[in-house]
């Protein structure tokens, strides 16, 4: 049996040759529609309007706009941890009398710290307590699992610990880390020395309030893919 592309048309030309004539002409056309597809990747068209997590987007959208934005954070930082302002300052530069930048990064547009934003929605009459909360997730991260124990429990440090882990693996499938306490970090003298305080808004126009200090614990528990409010945590 003659082979498909071996066949001839009566003027003696091959079917493989009628074949790329097809592809040729139909190249184009292919090439055009391709051109008509619009693809809709937008993230805020997969979610329904009155889903949660939508609405969280379009307050973050709305906040920091359309740019490309770098979160930062460190092991132990927390809401009164003196160097993120530090670390603020020098990403951004401080303005001048004259009104110019200065010692900053070119490549840093502006800077957004939790105290900052929480500063902005207090003064729009939120609560600041009721801030933090909203900003749980986006620029606040709850970190570990903080626990706390009793008497019993800290005179039996180390039995208690191995207890747990074991009861924690057995009884959710989870491979705990055990971690020490977080404490506030203290600046040491002269920290800010060098560097003088300058602020957008005159210390008068600021708001004030005390943000909430970090719960008594002893230890702290980490597994993967941990998540605040997840029913595991």
């Amino acid at each position: 049996m003659t082979h498909f592309f071996e066949r001839r048309d009566r003027w003696g030309n091959g079917v493989a040759l009628w074949v790329l004539a097809v592809m040729l002409f139909v190249a184009p056309l292919a090439f055009w529609s391709l051109g008509q597809i619009h693809l809709e990747n937008d993230i805020e068209t997969w979610l329904p309007h009155d889903d949660p997590d939508r609405k969280l987007l379009t307050w973050y959208i709305d906040q920091f706009q359309r740019e490309d934005r770098v979160l930062i954070s460190w092991e132990g930082s927390t809401l009164n941890d003196p160097r993120v302002e530090r670390l603020a300052r020098k990403l951004e530069g401080i303005v001048d009398s004259g009104g110019v930048r200065r010692h900053g990064l070119k490549q840093i547009r502006s800077v957004a710290t939790p105290r900052e934003t929480i500063e902005r929605m207090v003064r729009q009459g939120v609560e600041p307590m009721e801030a933090v909360r909203r900003l749980q997730g986006i620029l606040i991260g709850t970190g570990p699992l903080k626990v706390r124990l009793t008497e019993t429990g800290r005179a039996r440090r180390r039995s208690t610990l191995r207890l747990l882990v074991q009861r924690v693996k057995s009884q959710l499938a989870l491979d705990v880390d055990v971690l020490p306490p977080v404490t506030e970090w203290i600046p040491p003298e002269g920290y800010f020395a060098d560097e003088p305080l300058v602020t957008d808004a005159p210390e008068a126009d600021k708001p004030s309030f005390e943000l909430p200090p970090l719960p008594a614990h002893d230890f702290q528990l980490r597994w993967d893919n941990i998540h605040a409010g997840s029913r595991t945590a």
